[in-house]
């Protein structure tokens, strides 16, 4: 199939980029399988919303402050989370969800699924030679508070 054996580190696709200066990561949800539970109210209360981690000193520079929205853009998509502040993160790093679609609409209604999905952000062009699927972290990003969205 032309894979390696064994998995190996190859090149960072994060490079110097004025517009898009952050490296975005994820990680899944212990509350939730990937994409799925997301409608249990039980654990939608540990949970309520997509979150996105970000430095405290980062989130100064971006004029975002705890619980506002903002958005994550990369050169492929954008899209809306909830900030957290935190000092876990390198300054550099954004740590957004995994996973999220909003499902509460009215009965019968399609769910809204590009609002806060991670998917949005990444791209099909280059899929992991091993499993053909998309790229969830080293991504280029930038984020701005959602107020700030040129779109709006």
């Amino acid at each position: 199939m032309g894979v390696a054996p064994l998995p190996s580190f190859g090149e960072m696709t994060v490079r110097d980029d004025e517009e898009f200066p952050y490296v975005l990561t994820s990680a899944k949800s212990p509350y939730f399988l990937h994409s799925s539970y997301r409608w249990i109210h039980e654990l939608r209360k540990n949970e309520p919303e997509g979150t996105v981690k970000i430095h405290s000193d980062t989130a100064r520079k971006m004029n975002i402050s705890e619980g506002s929205k903002v958005i994550i853009e990369t050169r492929y998509g954008k899209i809306l989370q909830v900030a957290q502040l935190t000092d876990k993160v390198d300054p550099k790093v954004v740590y957004a969800s995994y996973g999220w679609w909003n499902g509460e609409g009215e009965i019968g209604s399609e769910p809204d699924w590009k609002t806060n999905n991670f998917n949005m952000l990444t791209e099909v062009v280059h899929l992991g030679g091993e499993f053909g699927t998309p790229n969830l972290k080293g991504l280029s990003c930038k984020i701005y508070p959602a107020d700030e969205d040129p779109a709006d």
